[in-house]
């Protein structure tokens, strides 16, 4: 799991979250716990109030999961990826860490 703070100097209230999950632990609330720990620590900072992450819009597990979290999708580049000949959308998805937001 990564945070970054997205490269606009007006954005630092924002970071990005790249995660994963080995598919030999699926399915334990691993995900979940990760998420509950990233969203815990970007509370206790002053200076983060959103988490937003990047997904395969074919990626439905992780999806779920972060719907199931608290995230909402904000949007979709269609045709994104050109994947084994396939195309592939990109769903960029966020969650507000603060309560006053």
């Amino acid at each position: 799991m990564d945070l970054r703070h997205h490269s606009r100097e007006y954005t630092f209230h924002r970071v990005l979250l790249g995660m994963g999950v080995d598919a030999s632990v699926r399915k334990q609330g691993i995900g979940v716990k990760l998420i509950e720990l990233v969203t815990t620590f970007c509370r206790e900072t002053d200076s983060i109030d959103w988490l937003d992450l990047n997904l395969l819009s074919i990626n439905l597990p992780a999806k779920n999961l972060y719907l199931k979290c608290g995230f909402e999708v904000l949007g979709e580049i269609r045709d994104c990826y050109r994947i084994d000949g396939e195309s592939v959308s990109e769903l960029t998805m966020t969650k507000c860490t603060k309560n006053h937001v």
